[in-house]
């Protein structure tokens, strides 16, 4: 099962750089993950496809979120049906 964490790395030229990690949380092992100067759902959805793709497409895939209050609820539930 893959848990999804945002974290805020810190002030670096000029700008905020936020990170987005896809954790297997039966091995612990990052599966994905994607750097933007925008904690949005596009960012979210960057490092699921990735975590996606590393782990061969699988079927009936669970995820968590943390702190999803920046993600377009509607919109990243959408994307994330589409890839799985």
């Amino acid at each position: 099962m893959p848990f999804f964490s945002l974290e805020c790395w810190p002030y670096f030229l000029g700008r905020w750089h936020y990170l987005a990690a896809v954790l297997d949380l039966h091995t612990w092992r990052v599966v994905g993950c994607a750097m933007s100067d925008k904690p949005d759902g596009e960012l979210a959805m960057k490092a699921l496809e990735m975590a996606y793709q590393q782990r061969g497409c699988p079927s009936g895939v669970l995820f968590h979120l943390t702190k999803a209050a920046n993600m377009e609820a509607g919109h990243f539930g959408n994307d994330c049906g589409a890839i799985v």
